[in-house]
C-alpha cells in the first residue's frame, strides 16, 4: 500500500519556513549553529532539496541560503569544516534548475 506523503508536506512545509525566518533572525548565529552542527543535517537537506513539492523544495532553498550567506565567521567556518558545501552544493543546484530552468544559464 502506498503511503500519502501529503500531510507529511503540509506538516514540514512551515515547520522549514520557520527554520529559514529563525536563521535569518536576531539569533541566526545560534540556529545556523544548531542547524548545520546537527549530524543528520546534510540528510535531511539533501532530502528536502530532492523532493518533487516544488514549495517544499523552495522553502529548503530559502533555509539553504540563509545559512549560507550569514555573516558570522563562526558560521562560515563551521559550514566550511564540516564539508556541507561540497555535500549540499549540486542538489542547491538541482533546485535551483528544477525551481526556475533559466536561473543556471
Amino acid at each position: 500500500q502506498k503511503c500519502d506523503s501529503r500531510p507529511l508536506v503540509k506538516l514540514l512545509t512551515p515547520i522549514v519556513r520557520i527554520l529559514a525566518n529563525l536563521a535569518a533572525g536576531p539569533d541566526s548565529v545560534s540556529v545556523c549553529l544548531c542547524l548545520v552542527r546537527h549530524p543528520d543535517f546534510p540528510a535531511i537537506l539533501t532530502a528536502l532539496l530532492s523532493t518533487n513539492y516544488l514549495h517544499l523544495c523552495r522553502e529548503s532553498l530559502w533555509l539553504f541560503a540563509n545559512i549560507v550567506n550569514n555573516e558570522s565567521v563562526t558560521v562560515q567556518e563551521e559550514f566550511v569544516n564540516l564539508d556541507l558545501m561540497d555535500k549540499l552544493e549540486s542538489h542547491a543546484s538541482h533546485a535551483v534548475g528544477r525551481l526556475d530552468p533559466y536561473a543556471l544559464g
